[in-house]
């Protein structure tokens, strides 16, 4: 006599939940943020010559430009502390010495030097104005993942870009000549929306998730920095690849001076600060080397030569390279740092 089908054993395997699936791509999207950040300086480096290698690619994240700075912006202030950052501000001398340097020593200090230099005149006047541009607003972030002083890079950041439109035009005007107009109100509108809006964000975060899970959340918060980063580069490094093909001369004349004004002044700031701790002083160090020639650029409203476009688009080669030299080095000092307590 036939037997019907054991009713203990299914006939059909039943799916895997959904929400099981939801939990195991959260886990594997955990464990990648997780790694991201282990290894940031590597990816860092790796990242800038995706959009050189793939151009497409970097045509795809043109559009988000914006969104990778406020993504950058969101997690640098979920990863700091909130009493970290105000007690920053409560250093007003060494912030404002701090932004005189970047702002005003800089370009004075870098033009007698390249005005001697063997380079053409559009090199001089372009390193001259990325010398006397604020930090970029990544800074606190770079900071972050090595491990520097994110809270005071971070504020110094905020008071230097709001100030550089009333510096910048002044110093290129005194020093080269050239008459930049800069809308201090259309920046500090941009600058409101951005950390204004991100720190909104972080704050609906701490307040719904609490400070135990942002606290456990951070190797993720360094991977999204990564992510954002590396997003930022591609975008910016559109167009760089056709003027390589085209005029290879002159992108590696701007990666090569870029890279040596970064470093110049990478090396000098921590011994002009040198009075100060350690981190401190390296972390000025950061400051000093990645300044934000976007704002010349922004300053053009649309109508920045190509040549200018490309230079800002080379000028990101130290500021994603130079982090992975940089990293054993601030380990090395710091740990000297603590063995000499």
């Amino acid at each position: 006599m036939a037997q019907g089908p054991d009713p203990a054993v299914p006939d059909v395997v039943p799916p895997v939940a959904p929400d099981a699936r939801g939990r195991l791509l959260g886990r594997l999207l955990d464990r990648l943020l997780r790694g991201l950040g282990r290894h940031a300086t590597w990816f860092l480096a790796g990242g800038i010559f995706l959009g050189v290698v793939l151009p497409p690619l970097a045509a795809w994240a043109r559009p988000l430009l914006t969104p990778a700075i406020f993504l950058l912006m969101l997690v640098t202030l979920l990863r700091l502390e909130p009493q970290a950052v105000r007690s920053a501000f409560r250093r007003p001398w060494l912030l404002a010495l701090t932004v005189a340097w970047t702002l005003l020593l800089m370009p004075l200090l870098a033009w007698p030097v390249l005005a001697l230099l063997p380079l053409d005149g559009f090199f001089v006047d372009h390193l001259a104005l990325t010398a006397a541009s604020a930090p970029i607003v990544s800074a606190a972030a770079y900071a972050l993942l090595l491990n520097l002083d994110a809270a005071f890079a971070l504020a110094a950041c905020v008071i230097a870009t709001s100030l550089v439109p009333f510096t910048l035009p002044l110093v290129a005007a005194l020093l080269l000549g050239i008459d930049l107009p800069l809308s201090p109100l259309d920046l500090w509108l941009r600058l409101l929306l951005l950390i204004g809006g991100a720190a909104v964000v972080a704050w609906l975060v701490r307040v719904s998730a609490g400070k135990a899970w942002v606290q456990r959340q951070a190797p993720v918060f360094d991977g999204l920095v990564v992510v954002a980063l590396v997003v930022f580069g591609l975008a910016v490094m559109d167009g760089v690849t056709l003027t390589a093909w085209q005029d290879p001369g002159f992108v590696v004349t701007c990666v090569l001076t870029t890279f040596g004004l970064a470093i110049a002044f990478m090396t000098l700031a921590p011994f002009a600060f040198a009075w100060l701790d350690r981190r401190t002083a390296l972390t000025i160090g950061l400051l000093s080397a990645f300044s934000n020639f976007g704002v010349v650029v922004a300053a053009m409203a649309g109508t920045a030569p190509d040549a200018t476009v490309v230079f800002l688009g080379s000028a990101q080669f130290p500021i994603y390279l130079l982090p992975l030299a940089m990293k054993p080095i601030v380990m090395r000092l710091q740990r000297r740092r603590g063995a000499g307590r």
